[in-house]
């Protein structure tokens, strides 16, 4: 099944890009100095890697009957030092409050990383990805 999606120029280094259902967004460079108003392509591939692991560990944890409260992750990157400046390393943090297991999370993570998270897996083809979690219990 093919997924299409387009990016339009704007001006300078700035693009619109648009999802199949016609959602926009706008895509540009960090700035040097001043405000951000635009998402940065290389910053959309790790909040694209949290949003998939996070699905998948949600899924994985409701199957498995864990009462989750609340779930969010974190997603750290360093590029090289040297074009094309991909992703080098790549750390995870999932930070569930809930009546979740040790195991169960563990479970949870391990699938998403290695079966699951089309996001995570590519970017491992390229990248050492590393994960840690924490489970804040319910109060």
């Amino acid at each position: 099944m093919a997924t299409k999606v387009k990016a339009k120029w704007l001006h300078d280094l700035r693009f619109e890009g648009r999802d199949p259902d016609g959602q926009t967004f706008e895509m540009g460079p960090i700035p040097d100095k001043g405000k951000r108003d635009a998402l940065n392509p290389m910053e959309m591939l790790l909040m694209a890697m949290a949003g998939c692991t996070g699905m998948d560990v949600t899924h994985v944890l409701e199957k498995k009957r864990q009462k989750v409260e609340a779930l969010s992750v974190e997603v750290t990157g360093e590029k090289m030092d040297k074009t094309p400046y991909t992703w080098e390393t790549i750390h995870v943090k999932y930070i569930v409050k809930g009546n979740v297991s040790k195991e169960a999370m563990e479970h949870a993570i391990k699938l998403s990383m290695e079966k699951y998270c089309s996001c995570g897996i590519m970017l491992g083809a390229t990248a050492k990805i590393t994960s840690e979690y924490v489970i804040e219990p319910s109060q």
